[in-house]
């Protein structure tokens, strides 16, 4: 348990400044793809941080949350790894001990390879930076990667995890009509119980481990000397909200890990394909440099 949780707290680095401005980029792509790995792997760690309070650094909330979210928009894998790359550059662009030719440089560098999402994304570091980034969301000018990377940030930022469905019900009625149909797959996961939650499984007190699309697993008291079993979500309930520990739910989902693999139900992150066709050639030559 403590090594995911002290790899969690690593996860992000976003270099020293000794970098030349192309190693920095492929710095953040791997950076950004060891992110994706780990989402589309355990994306019930992503969702946990939705609802569980934690320590974990806000970036790495930020990054974890806009890959889950990504991978429910079906955004694909390529796509989504310089989406959170761009995330990464914002981040470190707006930090305090960033020169500021490094910024010049780094601006300069996207746009003769034509990395037009990374500047979009580079545009909101002030809202990234903000102690209410809620404010931003609803910009109308902003096109939809921007708007995930806002929600995401939203969600990061909160300290008190327990308002999350209001926050997000509030964040809906607030966009443009236009953009409210996009993130529709993020509904589910905002209204369902996430993993992580204190809930009753038929009837028996346990706790929710991991979810698919239509089933839990779900860890409780069993006369069968079981240590959990998935169910439907229809027969999972979590009547009063309340979440255990986030350092107990890491400590459960590494101990179930075996009891939990299974090979029927449809996992929760839907399938992507090869559909975003926003980078140039040259970008696709720069991914392949790692």
């Amino acid at each position: 348990m403590s090594d995911i949780i002290s790899t969690l707290k690593r996860l992000v680095q976003l270099g020293n400044t000794e970098l030349s401005v192309e190693q920095r980029i492929n710095h953040w792509l791997k950076i950004a793809k060891r992110i994706l790995t780990l989402v589309n792997a355990n994306p019930a760690l992503a969702a946990a941080t939705l609802h569980i309070d934690n320590d974990l650094p806000k970036d790495t909330q930020h990054l974890l949350l806009l890959a889950l979210f990504g991978k429910l928009c079906r955004l694909n894998d390529h796509y989504l790894q310089h989406v959170l790359a761009s995330l990464l550059a914002s981040l470190w662009l707006s930090s305090k001990g960033t020169p500021s030719d490094q910024t010049a440089n780094i601006i300069r560098f996207l746009r003769k390879h034509n990395l037009s999402i990374w500047l979009d994304i580079i545009k909101l570091q002030k809202a990234f930076r903000s102690d209410k980034p809620i404010n931003y969301v609803a910009d109308i000018r902003l096109n939809m990667v921007q708007r995930l990377c806002l929600l995401a940030n939203v969600f990061a930022t909160k300290t008190k995890k327990a308002d999350y469905r209001e926050v997000f019900t509030q964040i809906v009625l607030r966009l443009p009509a236009h953009h409210r149909h996009l993130i529709a797959p993020l509904i589910n996961l905002f209204n369902g119980v996430l993993p992580g939650a204190k809930v009753y499984a038929n009837g028996v007190p346990g706790a929710l481990v991991d979810i698919q699309q239509n089933h839990g697993y779900v860890f409780m008291l069993s006369q069968d000397d079981e240590d959990g079993k998935w169910l439907p979500l229809s027969s999972i309930r979590s009547p009063i909200s309340l979440s255990m520990p986030f350092e107990h739910f890491v400590a459960l989902y590494t101990d179930t890990a075996t009891a939990r693999v299974n090979h029927g139900g449809t996992p929760l992150l839907p399938s992507t394909f090869a559909i975003q066709t926003v980078f140039s050639f040259r970008l696709k030559a720069l991914n392949r440099r790692f």
